[in-house]
C-alpha cells in the first residue's frame, strides 16, 4: 500500500527474506536510475509472494535477480510486472494475516486517498 515516484530501485531489495509485497504503485518518472527496477533479489534465497501491484512503464523491470540469488516468487494480479526472478505457480508461504488486495488497475484512486501528508490520523 505505497506509491513510488521518482523511485528506481530497491523498493524492496530481497536478501533471504519471507516476504509480501502487494498493492504498491511504482512509478519512476523522474528518477535519476537509467536502470530502474521495483523490486531486487541479492545474494542467497528470496521468497516472494507479490500481488496486485501496478509498475508503470517508466520501471524498466519489475523484478530483478542478481546473479547470486535465487528461490522462489510467486506472482499474481500485477500490472505491468517483467523481469528476471523464477516465479511459481503456487505461493512458497502462507501469508499469516488477513488482507483485501485492491486490482492493480484501481491503485492510483485507492492509494490516492490513503497515502500522502496528512491522510492518516492516529489515536
Amino acid at each position: 500500500n505505497n506509491y513510488y515516484k521518482g523511485c528506481g530501485q530497491r523498493l524492496p531489495l530481497t536478501a533471504y527474506p519471507y516476504m509480501h509485497i502487494y498493492n504498491n504503485y511504482y512509478d519512476g518518472s523522474g528518477g535519476f536510475y537509467t536502470n530502474s527496477y521495483a523490486i531486487g533479489a541479492r545474494y542467497g534465497a528470496y521468497t516472494l509472494v507479490v500481488e496486485n501491484n501496478k509498475f508503470m512503464s517508466s520501471i524498466s523491470t519489475a523484478l530483478k535477480a542478481s546473479t547470486k540469488a535465487s528461490g522462489k516468487c510467486y506472482t499474481s494480479g500485477n500490472s505491468g510486472d517483467s523481469g528476471d526472478l523464477a516465479t511459481t505457480k503456487t505461493k512458497p508461504f502462507e501469508v499469516p494475516y488477513a488482507y483485501s488486495p485492491v486490482s492493480a488497475a484501481d491503485l492510483a484512486d485507492t492509494l490516492a486517498t490513503v497515502t500522502g501528508t496528512g491522510t492518516l490520523v492516529l489515536k
